[in-house]
């Protein structure tokens, strides 16, 4: 199931399999830029059809009770009536039968899990993809993505020297790395060897969902933040290119942190 080399096991990706040559192309040339055992990370999709299967959805539900992410005091009962309501409103046509875009708007990175003896996992959602294509981004749209996700990988790779700690800086300085990470894969002449302005172009509208919520623990920084993290991205892809190396993640970790305060650092009037 977890073999990235077994084209079967490989989902697809978009309603009808559109964004599939894309996502496995781009996962793959991530695999092999960054120093890391890609091959322990497992590429999958998001369909909005996950809302049809109530057992699923129950099991979902109760992991977020679990770990607080929902009111812990709701019950079993409750929270198969919620699991029921989804299928209901979700599978209406009001949300295209389980295909609307909002219903899978996200990508994400999952750490993997010795415990359960599970890999790294990359998510991408077929709805975050779709309205990136129909905006006219869809050149950059999947690799710019996956390739943010794929910097949690990376940072997950390197625990001595990225912390996880469930706090809103921690993860503010963990998704600006990760921006910083996909810019410098995405104009490294190695990497995705993409015009710098074009990937700005996307970057303008990708960060608009930065925010200003200091005190959340998913803040992920402000627009201004992300994209200075992706500009030192670019710059040091610019500046290796006439050596033609791609830096190890280490050493560009640590070059991030060194440059944080700057990135953090209010710009002056």
């Amino acid at each position: 199931m977890y073999q990235n080399s077994d084209e079967s096991a490989v989902p697809y990706f978009g309603d009808h399999g559109e964004y599939t040559n894309v996502n496995k192309r781009s996962f793959r040339d991530l695999q092999n830029f960054w120093d890391i055992p890609g091959a322990d990370i497992y590429l999958t999709a998001a369909h909005g059809i996950f809302f049809n299967d109530i057992n699923k959805v129950t099991v979902i539900l109760k992991k977020e009770r679990e770990l607080g992410w929902i009111n812990p005091a709701i019950t079993d009962a409750q929270i198969a009536s919620i699991a029921q309501l989804l299928q209901i409103v979700f599978g209406s046509d009001n949300f295209q039968n389980f295909k609307h875009p909002l219903l899978t708007f996200n990508a994400f990175a999952a750490s993997p899990d010795p415990y359960f003896n599970t890999p790294g996992k990359i998510v991408m959602g077929d709805g975050v993809q779709k309205a990136y294509f129909d905006l006219g981004l869809g050149d950059v749209a999947t690799q710019a993505i996956m390739s943010h996700e794929y910097g949690h990988q990376v940072q997950f790779a390197n625990p001595a020297l990225v912390p996880f700690d469930n706090t809103p800086e921690s993860t503010r300085n963990t998704e600006l790395m990760a921006d910083a990470l996909s810019a410098y894969y995405l104009t490294n002449k190695r990497g995705a060897a993409m015009n710098w302005h074009r990937v700005q172009d996307f970057l303008v509208v990708f960060y608009s969902i930065g925010d200003c919520a200091f005190s959340s623990p998913g803040h992920h920084g402000t627009p201004n933040q992300r994209m200075k993290s992706a500009e030192f991205g670019y710059s040091v892809a610019s500046n290796a290119q006439k050596q033609g190396k791609i830096m190890s993640s280490s050493e560009f970790i640590t070059l991030f942190y060194a440059a944080l305060p700057g990135i953090l650092a209010p710009d002056a009037n």
